[in-house]
């Protein structure tokens, strides 16, 4: 009898290749999301904790510093300082028709800024560092304007003799006024007057022979202050302790006072944020304690990582004797890396706001140097002022029926944009001079300031004063610009023959722009580690993905095409095998 064949079983398995290949490809695939998943999850957390490690700044066993410490020591830049002196254009008109003053803006002056910090120490477990910023200036004739020469005359408001003038006229020193003739007097023997011509490089780093500075300082003087007032100065006012006049006199290769700063390695959040200046923790010279405080880091040369447009970013310069801070101005890019660029905002400047009180004029010579300010409606004498409690004091008052619009509690208010040189720059040494910081051209001033001298032209560009681009991510500084203007009061005063007829003004004197950029090497090292690296990992956490999907659907559509394949085969081999049977013969 015939022997019946057995349809074959359509669930039998598959060859052994087939599966491996499978097997093979699922493992790529899941080696591929893994890395997505990385890229997704992982990376940020991981660069961020990376990121944080390499800011700090540290020291080995040795005392051989990170690259971090070792580029904060040495940093990789190019900072060019340009001066614009303020040539006075009327100083007869001024000094003896008290006439507004016209200025014309020379420069610039360019001027090589570099700096090393030197003499560093760690300290408290390598959580603190103490160090000395030496900065040194070189002049440059390229980036000069044509009649820019370091010998270049500039006719300027004489410092010395104006500030004697107003030192005689302050109630604080008390002169009688038989002495105020008498110094006044002198004053014109010794040939100082309102104004007169130096040279550029003498005013601003090395310094001229001033009559006055040099009778304060010589034998005579102080044969007779020790023969006839017993050691004391017979001066009724203290002289400057300068020989010679200049702004930055002694400045090239010093440095601005001793730093004690946070390392971050407790906290990276305080990288660089300083706790000691010239061993202070906090200034001495400012009315109010919030003005006091020493805040942000040195310069604004650091900042925290990971920035965010809502971060307020603080600072302390040292040359003009107090902190600052920033906020986020726009999205800007430098030298192909995009960063957040942070501005300091008009308020800061802004001493009629309460907050900013402690760094008020105190304006001792009760004199108002701006009448047209503020701008304010006729009074309607409609309010009983003896119901009202208002602070006259602050600048959204001063249009108040009750309040005399500048005059406050015995003298005049500044507007907003001004502040007063509360320190030697860069010193802890008390001013030389009544001197007033503004921004240049009295951007942050109102309209009626501005007016008040003829040749001013703000623009907000050119003339803000502190402007600093970050990485937002490491937090580095791509590009600063940081700028001041220094202004001296004169005043009108019948007790000294040099201002019987000045007018109630202030005057500018100069101001300077500087504009640093990093080295190229900085700014590929910047590139590379925060916007290379980030880039990549931000395409390949979308590519792997994509692929890692892609692969798994590949392995899915090849396997269910294998088992259509096979299962096909199958029917059909069935289908033959069962045709066989029904066409088979019986065999005896």
């Amino acid at each position: 009898m015939g022997k019946s064949t057995s349809p074959v079983d359509d669930s039998a398995p598959s060859s052994g290749r087939p599966a491996k290949c499978t097997i093979f490809f699922l493992v790529i695939a899941v080696l591929i999301l893994v890395l997505s998943a990385f890229c997704w999850f992982a990376f940020e957390p991981i660069f961020t904790a990376m990121v944080a490690m390499k800011l700090t700044l540290t020291e080995d066993a040795l005392g051989v510093p990170s690259q971090a410490t070792f580029l904060w020591a040495k940093p990789p830049m190019n900072n060019t300082f340009s001066f614009y002196i303020y040539n006075v254009t009327n100083p007869t008109h001024v000094a003896y028709y008290g006439e507004k003053p016209h200025v014309i803006q020379v420069g610039p002056f360019a001027i090589r800024e570099s700096e090393q910090k030197k003499e560093y120490v760690f300290s408290d477990g390598g959580d603190t560092i103490w160090y000395k910023n030496y900065k040194m200036f070189v002049y440059q004739r390229e980036g000069s304007c044509e009649e820019c020469t370091y010998d270049a005359p500039v006719y300027i408001p004489n410092l010395p003799a104006i500030g004697a003038m107003m030192d005689l006229g302050d109630p604080k020193y008390n002169v009688s006024r038989t002495a105020k003739w008498i110094i006044s007097l002198g004053l014109i023997a010794l040939g100082e007057y309102p104004f007169k011509v130096v040279r550029f490089g003498d005013l601003v780093f090395d310094g001229y022979e001033d009559p006055l500075l040099s009778l304060g300082h010589s034998p005579i003087l102080k044969y007779l202050s020790d023969t006839y007032n017993n050691g004391s100065s017979i001066m009724p006012f203290p002289i400057p302790p300068l020989e010679k006049m200049g702004f930055f006199v002694g400045y090239n290769n010093s440095n601005d006072e001793d730093y004690t700063i946070s390392s971050g390695k407790a906290n990276i959040r305080n990288i660089a944020n300083i706790e000691k200046w010239a061993g202070m923790a906090s200034l001495p010279w400012w009315k109010t304690e919030e003005a006091n405080e020493i805040l942000g880091s040195d310069t604004g040369s650091f900042s925290p990582p990971n920035l965010k447009k809502t971060d307020r970013l603080y600072m302390f310069q040292s040359y003009m004797c107090r902190s600052f801070y920033m906020d986020f101005n726009e999205e800007k890019t430098v030298h192909g890396i995009p960063g957040y660029n942070y501005e300091v905002p008009h308020e800061v400047y802004d001493t009629t706001l309460e907050q900013n009180i402690g760094f008020r004029y105190e304006n001792r010579e009760k004199v108002n140097y701006f009448p047209q300010w503020p701008t304010c409606p006729p009074k309607m004498n409609t309010t009983n002022c003896d119901l009202v409690d208002v602070n006259c004091g602050l600048g959204e008052n001063l249009c108040h029926e009750c309040c005399d619009r500048s005059y406050f509690n015995g003298t005049y208010l500044l507007p907003p944009g001004f502040f007063p040189m509360a320190c030697f720059p860069g010193k802890n040494q008390e001013a030389p001079f009544g001197m007033i910081f503004s921004a240049p051209h009295y951007l942050l001033s109102p309209k009626t300031a501005v007016d008040s001298v003829y040749g001013l032209d703000p623009h907000h560009e050119a003339h803000i004063p502190l402007s600093y681009t970050h990485e937002p991510q490491s937090g580095m500084v791509t590009e600063v610009k940081f700028r001041l203007q220094i202004n001296v009061p004169v005043r009108q005063w019948a007790d000294t023959v040099q201002s019987g007829q000045l007018p109630n003004k202030f005057i500018p004197v100069l101001w300077a722009d500087s504009h640093t950029f990093l080295a190229e090497p900085a700014y590929d090292m910047i590139y590379n580690f925060f916007v290379t690296i980030p880039k990549a990992v931000y395409i390949t956490k979308f590519v792997s993905l994509f692929i890692g999907i892609l692969v798994i659907l590949f392995v899915v559509a090849v396997r269910i095409r294998i088992r259509q394949r096979e299962r096909r085969r199958l029917r059909e081999q069935n289908a033959l095998l069962g045709a066989e049977t029904r066409r088979g013969v019986l065999v005896v």
